[in-house]
Order: structure tokens, then C-alpha cells, then sequence
């Protein structure tokens, strides 16, 4: 019984370009996350709860 092969997508023109760029980000620092909006969110929260 044979399978069918299905074509493996690829990007082309801008989204490309932005996505070899994001990667290249990635590689230079890939330990790197930026949580500061997860910070931002909790900070929001504690300041909005009275201990």
C-alpha cells in the first residue's frame, strides 16, 4: 500500500525574509526569552490585589 507524499510547504518573498531574520535573532542568543510582558501582567496583577 503506497502513501501518498505530501509537499513539503515553503516560504517565499517577505515572509522569507522575516522569517530567516527572526532566525538569525534566534541563533545569534537562542537562551535568550523576553517575559517582560509576562512580568508586566503580574506586576499589574499584585498591584491590583490589597495584601
Amino acid at each position: 500500500m503506497a502513501l501518498a507524499i505530501k509537499i513539503v510547504p515553503t516560504l517565499s518573498g517577505e515572509d522569507a525574509i522575516n522569517f530567516e531574520e527572526k532566525a538569525n535573532k534566534v541563533e545569534e542568543n537562542p537562551h535568550t526569552i523576553d517575559c517582560s510582558k509576562d512580568i508586566e501582567v503580574v506586576r499589574q496583577y499584585l498591584n491590583s490585589i490589597k495584601l
